[in-house]
This record gives C-alpha cells, sequence and structure tokens, in this order.
C-alpha cells in the first residue's frame, strides 16, 4: 500500500520563518527539518506555533514501532510505499498529527466488488484515519448494493463497528430490499448490547412489517428510547387511523352513530 499527502495541506500554511529549524522527537529518536515541514504535515503543530511562535519541537510517542521517515518522505507529495507492518505506526502519527491529507492510496486495479468489500471493510475501520477515503468508497458501494447481500452476510456486517454499520444505514445511497432487511440486524444487535439502540433512529418504522415490528415491540427497553427513535415510531402511529374492533374494547367505542335533532322552540323538521 502507499499514501500520499494531499495538496490540500498546503491551504494555510504560513511563508514566513518559514526556514526555521525545527525537530520532531518520535519515540526519543529526533528529526531534524525545517519550520514548513512541520506545518505542512501538521495543522495541529500550526495552530500551536500560531499561539507561540517560539515552539521549534515536538514530542511524539506512540504504542506502535516504525520509521517517521516515511512520513516525512511525504513533502514530496509523491505516492511513498509503507510496509503492511508500519500501518498501525503511521495511523498513530496522523491522530497526533492531527492531519487528515495523509492518506493510503489504493492501487488502480484494485477494484471493490461483492466478495471483497465486507474483508476491506473490517481492515480499513480498524485504521480510519489512514484508510478514511478507501473506507467512506467501500461505505458506499455496500450500501448502494445493500439489498444484494443474502443472510450469510448477515453475521459478517454485525461484526463492523457501530460507527460503520451506523454510516451505512444512514447513507444517502442506501438500497434494501425492505426495512425488515435493517430491522433484522439490528434487533440481533440490541438483544447483544444496548448501545446498538441508537441505530433505530435510522430505521422507518412505516415501512416495517407487522411481525418484525412485534419482535422490536418485545425485545426492545423502552429507558433506551431517544428523540430520533421516537420521532421514527411517531410516524408509524400518525400515519393511519386505526378502528378498534369493538369486541375486543366492548364499551370503548360507540360504533352505531345515532343524530341528535333538537325540535323544540317549534323548529321545522
Amino acid at each position: 500500500m502507499k499514501i500520499q499527502l494531499q495538496t490540500a495541506s498546503i491551504l494555510g500554511v504560513p511563508l514566513q520563518n518559514c526556514d526555521a529549524d525545527f525537530k520532531f522527537i518520535v519515540n526519543n529518536q529526533a528529526y531534524q527539518t525545517n519550520r514548513i515541514v512541520a506545518n505542512l504535515l501538521s495543522p495541529h503543530i500550526r495552530n500551536v506555533q500560531s499561539i507561540d511562535p517560539t515552539i521549534n519541537e515536538y514530542v511524539i510517542n506512540t504504542n506502535q514501532k516504525g520509521n517517521f521517515q516515511y512520513i516525512l518522505d511525504l513533502i514530496s507529495f509523491d505516492l511513498i510505499p509503507i510496509p503492511d507492518e508500519d500501518f498501525y505506526f503511521i495511523e498513530e502519527i496522523i491522530k497526533m498529527l492531527k492531519n487528515d491529507n495523509i492518506q493510503a492510496i489504493s492501487e488502480p486495479n484494485d477494484d471493490i466488488t461483492m466478495d471483497s468489500v465486507i474483508s476491506r471493510i473490517k481492515s480499513h475501520e480498524k485504521m480510519p484515519c489512514l484508510f478514511s477515503n478507501l473506507l467512506k468508497k467501500e461505505i458506499n458501494f455496500i450500501s448502494s448494493n445493500f439489498y444484494k447481500l443474502d443472510k450469510s452476510y448477515k453475521a459478517d456486517i454485525q461484526k463492523f463497528s457501530l460507527n460503520t454499520i451506523e454510516k451505512i444505514f444512514m447513507n444517502p445511497k442506501l438500497v434494501i430490499r425492505s426495512e425488515d432487511q435493517i430491522v433484522s440486524i439490528i434487533n440481533e444487535l440490541y438483544l447483544k448490547d444496548k448501545a446498538y439502540s441508537t441505530l433505530y433512529e435510522h430505521v422507518l418504522f412505516i415501512n416495517v412489517s407487522p411481525l418484525k415490528m412485534k419482535i422490536f415491540l418485545q425485545n426492545f427497553d423502552f429507558s433506551d428510547l431517544t428523540g430520533g427513535i421516537w420521532s421514527r415510531l411517531s410516524d408509524r402511529m400518525s400515519e393511519q387511523v386505526f378502528v378498534e374492533d369493538s369486541g375486543k374494547f366492548p364499551h370503548r367505542y360507540n360504533m352505531n352513530i345515532t343524530n341528535y335533532i333538537d325540535l323544540t322552540n317549534n323548529q321545522n323538521f
């Protein structure tokens, strides 16, 4: 895989004192460079220096080990090959630099397919900074083809992070077979962990079948009700008025309507 510094990172970089020395200290190893390189690589450093222009070094300590020279090489704006074992290190560095313009670039023939999209998302969501652009394309792809997924894919989708699943269900490109398709997945996730209750905010309950609606009502703890879920449920409840079966509640509804006509004061019929 290769990474690249996007040219958008140039925007907002101050040009004054651009040749002043600057030092990165990464896991106790010093990397000497200059101020403009530091500002290009890190909007965070740029903001800090706008407050205190005397700052001339930045300390980074990571859990994963790797070669920081790959980051410095990005200044060429060329594609920089990165060994697989350095991906998690690069992900940590990007988070600390707070630079979303450092992105992994896919190979020209690396097309997304129905067979590969699940494994790609599982891999890339572990490093959402480095792979944010690719992850966005993959989520768009699976969303627009969600209706093609059979039951065998349900278990795989449930292994995605909550954040990824939410991005799929709220994606404007989402195409599904029916509302039951996604409410079934959410019902199963919710039974495992109530943290998934927020996903119900993306269900159009008005289109959920009576059977799936019954399952939802049996399992849902209304202490988990949010404004978004209530809004979706309200749509279903207010869309159509149902006449209650008089046999079930015989005294609640009067089905025999009698018109009352006031004939007092000698009014004509």
